[in-house]
């Protein structure tokens, strides 16, 4: 990684053999395993016991609320491996297999088993297969190497200013949908790293926000124009005592890279209605509506956008290596009523109108990709955090695969064969 800069001019996108080589994928499932990735909010479980059923990365996982926190487990017994939970969400006071009635508390230890004599040690070692849950500021995180996870303080401190400003932990799941791209996953987290295509396929964005100015051209008048918006937003929003600026370049040194930035929407959108108008009532410490949002995200997969009258968060999850679904998740205050305080509908207009553009995008971006003529060109500078995952993504999977005769790609998109000598 020291010759981060060196590798940013002749970064490139993915090849034939990223997209769709089987046992690279495996590797990438292995290197994702290892990162906090957003799974829900705390208010979708209201009592001790309500459990909920997500996909993450070809897994399927409980994740329930216990009397100290939420506890997570894989979705199967460990007796034969018989799926436990087929509702996607419900209540219980135990988990118990439906092929020959083996019975789990709700923390994933082993409660009973007919016709087995089982010591305690024996029982302890017949538990559920744990996941990790850890909360942000009420934000639900994911983990599946249990022991081998990202560490967890790091993210906590990075997201925790600005999650805590929002009022998150006083939220509550507004909206939720998924949208099913074909493609694979790296496409998508490429897409959403850069807004170089934001002039050419997000019209409603490019009106209604000032940043494309600078993130879709590199035009000295429209940074220029960009330039004053955003200074006098600093100025007012200083006043105000609100959050400003923050990092938001990926950090290719880091286990799990953080982007975290607060920065203006435009000088008259106040949020992300269709005429720039709020949506609900303000969250968290937010008395006054400053224009502003905060936006970024954590790790590859997680991603959020969050003015001061609701949170948009989503989640990357890989199906296949080459299906993706992007889960979308709305927040407000969690005394806001529905019809009353927000509407459903127009709360997630933007954002829907957006995905279904970005899944066009992508799904293009795919469909060529297949082609085995295509080579992928050197990023742009409007690309540069695109560029800069795909060395963290490279450099990452040549470490998975450092002990083994493997092809790898470089940090260039090359491949090296590397050998275990």
């Amino acid at each position: 990684m020291e010759n981060i800069e060196a590798n940013l001019k002749t970064a490139r996108s993915y090849t034939k053999v990223e997209l769709e080589d089987k046992e690279l994928y495996q590797r990438e499932l292995a290197l994702l395993s290892s990162q906090w990735i957003f799974i829900d909010h705390i208010s979708s479980f209201k009592k001790v016991g309500d459990y909920k059923v997500y996909e993450l990365l070809e897994e399927s996982v409980i994740v329930v609320k216990t009397e100290y926190g939420f506890s997570g487990h894989l979705n199967f017994c460990s007796h034969r491996g018989s799926t436990l939970c087929e509702k996607k969400q419900g209540h219980a006071k135990a988990f118990t297999c439906p092929y020959h009635n083996w019975s789990f508390e709700i923390d994933g230890k082993l409660k009973s088993a007919p016709s087995c004599s089982m010591t305690s040690l024996q029982k302890s070692e017949n538990s559920l297969k744990k996941v990790d849950i850890k909360d942000v500021e009420g934000i639900l995180f994911a983990g599946l190497n249990v022991g081998s996870m990202v560490d967890f303080e790091t993210v906590k401190r990075e997201l925790n200013p600005l999650f805590s400003w929002q009022g998150l932990s006083k939220a509550k799941v507004a909206h939720t949908c998924t949208f099913t791209l074909s493609a694979n996953w790296k496409l998508a987290v490429d897409n959403f790293m850069e807004c170089y295509h934001c002039y050419a396929n997000h019209p409603e964005m490019c009106k209604q926000l000032i940043h494309p100015k600078v993130t879709s051209t590199e035009s000295p008048t429209q940074y220029k124009q960009f330039e004053k918006v955003y200074v006098d937003w600093c100025q007012k929003t200083a006043v105000l005592g609100h959050p400003i600026g923050g990092d938001q370049n990926v950090d290719v040194n880091a286990d799990q890279f953080i982007v975290t930035l607060r920065s203006v929407l435009n000088t008259n959108t106040a949020s992300y209605g269709k005429d720039g108008e709020s949506l609900a009532p303000l969250m968290g410490k937010y008395k006054v509506n400053d224009n502003g949002e905060t936006f970024g995200f954590c790790g590859p997969m997680t991603h959020f956008s969050m003015p001061t009258d609701f949170a948009f968060i989503f989640r990357i999850n890989v199906r296949s290596i080459s299906e993706t679904t992007i889960e979308l998740h709305w927040l407000v205050d969690e005394d806001a009523k529905e019809d009353v305080d927000y509407n459903v509908t127009d709360l997630s207009w933007f954002w829907k109108t957006t995905m279904k553009q970005d899944i066009i995008a992508i799904e293009r971006a795919a469909a060529g990709a297949r082609s085995r003529f295509f080579q992928p060109a050197v990023y742009n500078a409007l690309e540069h955090n695109s560029a800069l995952f795909s060395i963290w993504y490279r450099e990452r999977i040549a470490a998975i695969s450092q002990n083994a005769t493997s092809r790898v790609p470089a940090p260039n998109g090359a491949l090296l064969l590397r050998s275990s000598s």
